[in-house]
């Protein structure tokens, strides 16, 4: 494992990360122009369209939006940020804010195609809707007049890597992060997390899949605000130290010690890959799973469904990744030297400014988000298996595998999960940013109908499976 683990930090960096980095920021930068930044200088029709996007009938923005939610609201605002911290340093954060802005413009677009091109589906006299990156990448690209099998077989591809993140960031990392936290806390062994968690997801398997949008509504803003709370009040009392820690953070982003001070030394390079990487782990943008939450909207057009996007980027990056960045930043020089992980460093920060009491709440916090996150990537790994396979053998062996990371990530180390997850994150996002490019025109065509007024149905790709 330690040389699988090796081979793959290696290629990680040098060819994933590069290019990921590059994908998000060039693919970020045209959409941004292109659509003129239209979040920036329309704010105000931008959520208009948000609160009226949802039809009478079928399932709300909202209920789609907080199981897409559930997906990036989840440990990475807690230990990826601070994972990001610890190998790339505090520049790291100013990256994830450039990366967040910039990546604004794709996750709209991701999601507007989503919608356009889903699926619907008819179970009991009930239509509902499914479809994903995969869907787009199928459909979009046919209709472009690429024939042929590949279509398919990219979205297939795109579709097995998406498998692999929901066995990876989906559970190893989210049960590993649940079990550190609730072993520093309360004691309880990793075994005994992964039992429980393993049971309370077999719960919600059996009440249904369909049903999980139900949960996260419910669970996602709950938690979500309580973290909120929380990181204010560690802010608060550490006020004088906050124009220190903006002034590490770009110091740092811009510093260029390391490989003898070359024009991309060690510091800047380091902070723009943990950076931008972690911050996509965690919002999710560019890289295709959040439209397999989203195609379940029933809306009124796809632009409308699309906004949703931005706004996820924003509460997840800009908001609560920055609040786990400064309360862990404010108490860096007293912490930083004795951990080696993200949970850790992140508990210890919030336990030094409010005692234990703050162990008992971050656990709590980590638990559902956690426990929400899986449910959701569990949803995103069937659908994803769907595109290639609807077989119940699959979905089967899909299920007992996913049990078993469940397991595996809360007993075992998950530095070899993490480099599996930057590795599925960075062949999803190069291949969807890539198809995003390919189907521009698209999303322009669908954004300047929204913006002139335009009466606009869902074009919707009708199609039954």
């Amino acid at each position: 494992m330690i040389v699988i683990s090796s081979v793959l930090e290696i290629f990680n960096r040098t060819v994933i990360s590069p290019t990921l980095v590059l994908s998000v920021l060039l693919g970020g930068m045209y959409f941004m122009i292109k659509l003129r930044a239209f979040y920036f200088f329309h704010p105000i029709k931008v959520i208009k369209g948000m609160l009226s996007g949802s039809k009478d009938t079928g399932e709300s923005s909202f209920k789609s939006v907080t199981l897409a939610l559930a997906g990036t609201l989840g440990v990475g605002n807690i230990v990826g940020v601070s994972s990001a911290i610890l190998l790339g340093g505090a520049g790291a954060v100013f990256w994830m804010w450039v990366g967040a802005f910039i990546s604004m413009a794709l996750k709209y677009s991701e999601i507007l195609l989503g919608v356009r091109f889903r699926c619907v589906r008819v179970s009991k006299g009930v239509v509902g809707y499914y479809g994903g990156a995969a869907y787009y990448i199928r459909q979009g690209l046919s209709e472009k007049g690429i024939g042929g099998r590949l279509p398919v077989i990219l979205g297939g591809v795109f579709s097995l890597f998406c498998i692999i993140n929901s066995l990876t960031t989906g559970t190893a990392i989210q049960t590993g992060a649940v079990s550190d936290a609730v072993e520093n806390t309360l004691g309880l062994s990793s075994r005994s997390v992964a039992l429980i968690l393993i049971i309370l997801v077999t719960i919600a398997i059996l009440i249904g899949k369909d049903r999980f949008s139900s949960l996260t509504m419910v669970l996602i803003p709950m938690v979500s605000v309580v973290y909120m709370i929380m990181s204010l009040y560690v802010i608060l009392i550490n006020m004088e130290e906050v124009p220190r820690v903006l002034e590490d953070i770009i110091s740092e982003a811009f510093s260029f010690r390391g490989v003898g001070g070359g024009m991309l030394g060690s510091t800047l390079a380091r902070g723009m890959r943990y950076g931008i990487s972690r911050g996509i782990i965690s919002n999710e943008a560019g890289c295709g799973t959040a439209p397999t939450a989203h195609a379940r909207a029933n809306v009124k057009t796809p632009s409308q469904q699309g906004f949703w996007g931005i706004f996820e980027v924003f509460a997840d990056t800009i908001v609560l990744c920055s609040m786990t960045a400064v309360c862990v930043l404010i108490y860096r020089d007293n912490i930083q030297r004795f951990v080696n992980d993200g949970m850790t460093y992140t508990l210890l920060s919030y336990e030094s400014a409010m005692g234990e009491t703050a162990g008992y709440v971050m656990t709590a916090c980590v638990f559902v988000f956690a426990y929400a996150t899986v449910l959701c990537q569990y949803y995103y790994g069937i659908e994803s298996l769907g595109f290639i396979s609807r077989k119940n053998v699959f979905v089967g062996i899909y299920t007992v595998l996913f049990f078993v990371m469940i397991f595996y990530g809360a007993v075992s180390p998950t530095e070899e999960i993490w480099q599996l997850t930057d590795l599925s994150v960075g062949v999803m996002t190069v291949i969807n940013v890539t198809v995003i490019l390919m189907l521009r025109k698209t999303v322009f065509s669908e954004t300047e109908l929204y913006f002139s007024d335009k009466k606009a149905g869902v074009r919707t790709a009708h199609r039954r499976k």
